[in-house]
């Protein structure tokens, strides 16, 4: 009863959010966030990812994502209190629910070897907010979120209802996960444009996370080549203006610092005894870590990506993993 109450508290006060923003604020796109601009468009984005892409089952095992970005949480006093504003942008603002689901690397035993990954489950929910400045070249987005981690995240229940349903191997480890905490984190990231050609662009970014989920700092490039919208400008550009079909390869390498991660070494706020935790002295410092797939859209009114991403060991006896994605975009307005 407690995990049904976990997840319904977080999935309930994404309702509230909605309800309440959608009968009293009043936003248009052209002055709608303090004398900036905000996009009026509303997207729908579902994201599944799983490593059973490769045939494996470990680690980083599930993902499942949904986010929705609207207008009116640019009038949220949370959007305008803990992000920053930018002048001569436009900003899109959305919620973001998450799911994440770890096993260890040996799923039929009843609990995971010494220094194998804990099961361990996070469910959050993000507010976002996404900024570009077509003059500049730059591009800032924000999140706050706030979940749990535990048996609070729903995630031993989803992993084997889904193993049922498909008929693979049921986890046999789950009494040993990661026991339930509270996550509270920030994200900001910033990407400044480089190489700007017809069929080819490569962007450098940088990103720092803080919280009891994650804090680390990661710096990258974003390389894209094919038929694609100007990343910066693209919520500027007047309909008739835009690509009516987009279709791009993309390459996201990085380079990550890691100072906490809560999936591997339990919650920080309330300080648990998690046996099967990964020891500090254990977890892996600096992550190299790629993402690659390929992007399509039509009209900027549905979009589809393909992609997987590879990391390298984030403990000190652990694998490189990896996993594939696929997203769904719609615009519905």
């Amino acid at each position: 009863m407690k995990r049904v109450v976990g997840v319904y508290s977080v999935c309930l006060a994404g309702i509230f959010w909605l309800f309440v923003l959608n009968s009293t604020a009043q936003v248009s796109e052209k002055r709608g966030y303090v004398g900036q601009s905000v996009d009026s468009s509303r997207v729908l984005d579902i994201q599944i990812g799983n490593d059973v892409f490769f045939f494996t089952d470990r680690y980083l095992s599930n993902v499942t994502s949904f986010a929705y970005s609207f207008p009116q949480l640019a009038s949220f006093f949370l959007s305008r209190k803990v992000f920053p504003r930018h002048g001569q942008s436009i900003s899109r603002f959305g919620l973001h629910l998450n799911q994440d689901i770890y096993t260890s690397s040996k799923i039929k035993k009843p609990a995971p070897k010494a220094n194998d990954h804990p099961y361990a489950s996070t469910l959050m929910l993000w507010l976002q907010k996404s900024s570009r400045q077509p003059a500049k070249k730059l591009k800032w987005d924000y999140e706050l979120g706030v979940g749990v981690i535990g048996k609070l995240a729903f995630g031993e229940e989803t992993q084997q209802r889904f193993h049922k349903i498909t008929g693979s191997t049921i986890a046999q480890g789950w009494d040993t996960q990661l026991k339930n905490d509270l996550l509270i984190n920030y994200i900001f990231r910033v990407e400044k444009g480089g190489i700007n050609k017809p069929l080819t662009d490569l962007n450098y970014w940088g990103e720092a996370r803080l919280g009891s989920l994650y804090t680390d700092a990661s710096v990258g490039l974003n390389i894209r080549f094919g038929i694609k919208n100007d990343l910066f400008s693209e919520l500027f550009l007047a309909k008739k203006n835009k690509k009516k079909w987009e279709g791009y390869l993309y390459l996201t390498p990085l380079v990550k610092v890691v100072g906490y991660d809560a999936s591997l070494q339990g919650g920080l706020l309330f300080r648990a005894d998690n046996p099967t935790a990964i020891p500090s002295r254990d977890v892996s410092r600096l992550l190299f870590q790629y993402q690659t797939g390929m992007k399509f859209s039509y009209r900027n009114r549905i979009g589809l990506e393909v992609g997987f991403n590879e990391t390298s060991r984030t403990f000190k006896k652990g694998r490189v993993h990896r996993y594939g994605f696929i997203q769904v975009s719609i615009r519905i307005k």
